[in-house]
């Protein structure tokens, strides 16, 4: 029981909601949280071994089509009540007083690695070198496969955005608006990937409201509290099939290309971290980005790719990378037959017929009964 004029945080009251558990009854949520990752289910631990990198990455790539990928790196601005006599040690770029939330997500919007704490006025785009993960990354005792087993031989990677120094194992965009079709390419997919540590942020903040205020506390607690959080979230990821919805996170349409966003992202109550710009790369670095390019395939898949016109007669040129593609005289988009004369005739006989089909078989069934 809690100590008679105790008062419960916002997320110890979101614990006790969300496990049934009387509210007076919560023990402080850092041992409640040792009961929580004991769980058989709460698998999403940090990798220890190639193996255990190697089925991230597997499950990226066939989610994402993005090889030899560790994870997604993002950090977030958390706003605090400024701590007494902390001077401007805790302002940020945004002018508030902030911790840094810094996160690795798999491809299942999991935290497989999580740092918080660095205060908000640090640049942010050296947050990252302030953690362990940084630390071993560079000392190379992250046990990340070797190029000898992972697809084409390429650098083990984890994907970034602007606020991060492009390194041998961090990938992000390529900069700029003129860009070839291949850069282009290769930054749609590294953002699709980049999508699942995003909507794991905002998935976070819209079910603990906590961070939609200011956290009135102390720091190191506040470091407990978001610790929780994230085990938490991890908890019932695995656990509770309801908690993320198809509407909670950002989905593609595969054919059009467009993104229906989130639910989370009408609120967005935690702030990005400042882009990095002028930070130099080393040249290793850009030449492993460069050489991902040249091997990743960023083409055309020329064997599902084909060529129609609806006006009769015309031809089109149909080469691509030396390649030649199949001009068709019908060809099925969003479920729809297209045909070169520009109409749907063959479409709708075939409709006609499956309703023909679905007639007669009612009509029997009834007769029988």
């Amino acid at each position: 029981m809690r100590p008679a004029g105790h008062r419960l945080t916002v997320l110890e009251l979101q614990v006790a909601s969300l496990f049934a558990i009387h509210p007076q009854s919560v023990a402080k949520v850092s041992q409640f949280l040792l009961v929580v990752c004991r769980q058989k289910n709460n698998k999403a631990v940090f990798p220890k071994t190639s193996e255990e990198w190697q089925e991230i990455a597997y499950n990226i790539e066939t989610r994402w089509n993005f090889p030899n990928c560790g994870g997604s790196i993002d950090g977030k601005h958390l706003r605090i009540v400024k701590p007494a006599n902390s001077g401007s040690y805790f302002f940020n770029y945004k002018d508030y007083h902030s911790i840094v939330l810094m996160a690795l997500v798999n491809a299942d919007y999991e935290f497989i690695y999580v740092n918080v704490g660095c205060n908000g006025r640090v640049s942010d785009g050296g947050v990252l070198e302030y953690t362990k993960f940084y630390d071993k990354l560079i000392e190379k005792k992250l046990n990340l496969p070797s190029n000898d087993v992972t697809k084409h031989n390429l650098n083990f990677v984890f994907v970034a955005d602007d606020a991060f120094a492009l390194h041998e194992n961090i990938l992000k965009p390529f900069p700029g608006n003129n860009l070839t079709k291949e850069e282009s390419i290769f930054n749609y997919r590294l953002s699709r990937v980049r999508r699942t540590v995003e909507n794991a942020f905002g998935i976070l903040a819209n079910r603990f409201r906590v961070f939609h205020t200011p956290i009135n506390m102390q720091p190191d607690k506040i470091d407990k509290i978001v610790l929780a959080a994230c085990a938490l979230h991890n908890f019932l990821r695995r656990s509770k099939t309801s908690y993320i919805t198809r509407n909670d996170v950002d989905t593609e349409i595969i054919d059009t290309g467009d993104i229906i966003r989130g639910d989370w992202r009408a609120e967005r109550p935690l702030d990005n971290l400042q882009p990095g710009y002028g930070r130099n790369a080393s040249r290793e670095a850009k030449e492993n980005r460069s050489e991902e390019l040249l091997k990743r395939n960023m083409n055309i898949n020329i064997s599902k790719t084909k060529v129609l016109t609806t006006r009769q007669g015309k031809e089109l040129k149909k080469i691509s990378e030396g390649r030649h593609i199949d001009q068709v005289q019908a060809f099925e988009y969003l479920g729809i037959q297209i045909q070169e004369d520009g109409t749907m005739d063959e479409e709708m006989k075939e409709i006609l017929l499956k309703a023909s089909n679905l007639y007669h078989t009612i009509k029997t069934y009834r007769e029988k009964k």
